[in-house]
């Protein structure tokens, strides 16, 4: 192996990477993301969530998991959950941002004058109390009326 840098003798062993997605790798932690579905056959992006991380990518990894003790966390991974039992393909879009809280919060109130439904407008709970069951319940009937009176943007 040369360690100035210049590459192997000989040809690169090639790999098919066609089943697999791409994305650049983050040159800074703090982002601004809005979480968007678009319907079966549609090439409409309907946000449904905003959020800022200084996690980047680690912090959708938090959806997936999805944990009831994390009201935001269970809230967004179930919404995706619904979204996707539902035919529709959920995206993210990012980008890279200085003052994430700020951003955040101008994106929510932008969505929200066009009158945007999001999901950060659905109280959080405490998870010690609250009934799991009817915390997903809040989750389907938010989604359904994001499916149903979407807006496109």
């Amino acid at each position: 192996m040369s360690t100035d840098g210049t590459l192997p003798p000989g040809p690169i062993p090639s790999f098919d990477f066609a089943e697999f997605s791409e994305l650049p790798f983050p040159e800074s932690g703090d982002i601004v993301y809005v979480l968007c579905f678009r319907r079966e056959g549609s090439n409409d992006c309907i946000p449904f969530y905003v959020g800022e991380s200084s996690r980047h990518v680690g912090r959708f990894g938090d959806y997936v998991a999805a944990k009831f003790t994390a009201s935001t966390d269970f809230k967004v991974g179930q919404a995706v959950k619904r979204l996707r039992a539902h035919g529709c393909q959920v995206v993210i879009r990012f980008k890279a941002t200085i003052d994430r809280r700020a951003e955040e919060k101008s994106l929510i109130q932008l969505f929200s004058e066009r009158g945007m439904q999001l999901l950060n407008d659905l109280p959080g709970y405490n998870y010690a109390t609250a009934d799991e069951t009817g915390e997903q319940r809040r989750v389907e009937e938010f989604t359904t009326k994001v499916l149903f009176e979407g807006k496109v943007t």
